[in-house]
């Protein structure tokens, strides 16, 4: 469930596919947002100019929680252009989800200008505000929001993480209070900072610009989001006779609470298809629970709705969880709902809670799902609610191993391979096994195939179970593993170990990487050569810095043996930037890692090189 899309703001999309950055400059944005009976207004105004010759296009995205009028547009073309809001275009955007109902009113300015753009949007709901962003695309001198509220609302905000240059004041009106956060002299360029950056585990805006915000009737924050929440659940229903026959005929023979839960929990995971309608308020609102369970399909809350209805049927205490996942930009350590992007079901344990989460197919029960370890959670009560931490899956139980016995035949490296995989770093392979037996060959090879590329891989054997997977295979390289420079042999040592990391070069100071795992990966090859050889030397390195540590031991065995144990922990679920510099992961791998090794393989002894590094 994507909370954060109801938080809609200004922003420019492209005509073309042009030059992205340096098109707009803002002189200056304000927001002035105040109570109109019972909805709540906010109205925008923007100054700024146009600097690509070819024009761009201007957009304002909303959702049907929102409606937008009173839009003017002016643009100078030796004389002002005046646009009305019937002149603009009315699209829908797409995004991730099935279907999200965002549309965008749009206008096309086909040339270098200055422009002025008012408009007013109309919510009907206090917690629909609950962002002022501070980053922009383009350079803004200025961003404005005044928050007016009367006697009986309060307004509670909160920084995430520090922005630059931004002020803070309040003072006492006539009817209440106004709130005015102001920033100045503004330049937000990091977004461009991300474009050297193409991992696929690379999340940008860690610290996100942007103050929290919650406008409530009440003067508990948390109580509020809690009630507010809580009367959205309650509206949904309750099991009619049909599902409450259903779910009796499930259980049958099922008496322990354990048990139920499992079941329960299973059958949702695999019988509950994901399908995610976030339009308007069902962003939030679990649709109806009979519905779910007889049409088969819902998303995130749908699915927590239909587990917490069935569980109290069955006499367990369960709750609805707000939750912030892991790619979310925010952490859920505020009350309001920018702060989480999912839903969960959780039962009472002794002193704690387990999270049940049924959009994670492979989670098992008892575990944490893969997107919120570590992460808080908001459960949802009779009273005001209960923020809680989940426990993340340490690393010593996500155990992925390699044996490798290879012999260099031919220049090229041949021999069998044995993969062992437990916890989190097993969930691929399960998976792969609901396919029919030959598309599940072919998969689990191409899974291989990701890590060791330049091989061909056959007599493939596999056992898959929920706990540990064990893959074995034979493994022949397609082209030499040997550079020869005049009469000297070199074997590369990256070519024994595969892929053994997915980092980029470097994270830098506004990204963070998330592994999804903590995770002790080890592999020991034993590698039996053709020809006599001599390694440059013995090593034996041990690393650690932060969350990462590595071990690596390079043994001559015999005059035919050569010995590769290499283990790499990691021991949290994200990775953050460092506030300055970044992370250099490139520079601690390269160091530290295999690939900063070469093995020596020559009949002629005396040639032995000076070590050097491979990146």
């Amino acid at each position: 469930m994507n909370f954060i899309k109801l938080l809609l703001i200004f922003f420019i999309t492209f005509y073309s596919s042009k030059k992205v950055y340096g098109q707009i400059e803002y002189f200056y944005k304000s927001h002035n947002i105040y109570l109109e009976g019972s909805n709540i207004i906010e109205e925008i105004i923007i100054e700024g100019k146009i600097t690509d010759n070819d024009g761009t296009q201007i957009s304002i995205p909303y959702t049907s929680l929102e409606k937008i009028t009173d839009l003017k547009l002016e643009w100078f073309d030796k004389k002002v252009k005046n646009i009305k809001q019937k002149e603009f275009l009315e699209t829908s955007l797409t995004s991730r989800n099935f279907y999200d109902g965002v549309k965008s009113l749009q206008y096309y300015i086909p040339k270098p200008t200055t422009f002025k753009l008012k408009y007013r949007i109309t919510r009907d709901d206090l917690m629909y505000v609950s962002t002022l962003n501070f980053y922009t695309y383009y350079k803004c001198d200025s961003i404005t929001y005044e928050i007016s509220i009367p006697k009986d609302k309060y307004v509670f905000y909160n920084l995430p993480y520090h922005i630059e240059n931004l002020k803070i004041d309040s003072s006492e009106t006539e009817i209440g209070k106004k709130y005015k956060f102001h920033q100045s002299e503004k330049s937000q360029t990091a977004i461009v900072d991300l474009k050297t950056n193409k991992s696929s585990y690379l999340f940008s805006n860690y610290k996100s610009q942007v103050v929290r915000i919650q406008i409530s009737d009440n003067d508990n924050p948390q109580k509020s989001l809690n009630d507010w929440y809580y009367k959205l659940v309650e509206s949904t229903g309750e099991l009619n006779d049909n599902s409450k026959h259903e779910i009796d005929s499930l259980l049958r023979d099922v008496n322990d609470n354990e048990s139920v839960e499992k079941k329960l929990l299973k059958f949702v995971q695999e019988k509950i298809r994901y399908l995610a309608i976030e339009d308007g308020v069902n962003a939030f609102v679990p649709r109806n629970v009979n519905d779910i369970l007889s049409n088969r399909q819902g998303d995130c809350k749908d699915m927590s709705n239909l587990l917490v209805k069935a569980l109290m049927y069955r006499g367990i205490e369960a709750n609805m969880a707000l939750s912030s996942s892991l790619s979310h930009r925010l952490e859920l350590n505020f009350p309001n709902i920018a702060s989480a992007n999912h839903v969960v079901c959780v039962v009472k344990k002794n002193d704690g809670w387990m999270l049940f989460d049924a959009t994670d197919k492979y989670c098992e029960y008892s575990n944490p799902s893969i997107h919120t370890q570590g992460r808080n959670i908001f459960i949802i009560n009779k009273e005001e609610g209960v923020f809680y931490q989940i426990e993340k899956i340490d690393y010593r139980f996500n155990t992925d191993s390699t044996y490798s016995e290879l012999k260099l035949n031919n220049n090229r490296l041949v021999g069998k391979i044995m993969m062992n995989k437990n916890g989190l770093s097993n969930r691929k392979v399960i998976a792969l096994n609901y396919y029919n037996k030959e598309d599940l060959n072919n998969n689990l090879k191409k899974l291989i195939a990701k890590k060791y590329d330049s091989y061909n891989i056959d007599s493939l054997k596999h056992s898959i179970t929920s706990l540990n997977s064990v893959l074995e295979c034979n493994v022949e390289q397609r082209t030499s593993s040997v550079t020869k420079v005049k009469d000297r042999n070199y074997l590369p040592v990256k070519h024994l170990i595969g892929k053994v990391h997915p980092f980029p070069k470097v994270i830098n100071k506004n990204e963070r990487i998330i592994t999804y795992e903590a995770i002790n990966k080890k592999h020991k090859i034993i590698l039996e050569l053709d020809l006599d050889f001599t390694l440059l030397k013995q090593l034996n390195t041990f690393f650690k810095k932060g969350p990462f540590s590595f071990t690596f031991k390079v043994e001559k065995k015999s005059d035919k043996f050569l010995m590769i144990d290499y283990e790499m922990i990691i021991k949290e679920v994200e990775i953050k930037g460092e506030d300055k510099k970044g992370l250099d992961i490139a520079k601690i791998i390269r160091q530290n890692n295999p690939y900063a090794i070469i093995a020596f393989v020559t009949t002629h002894i005396e040639f032995m090189p000076q070590a050097f590094g491979v990146t």
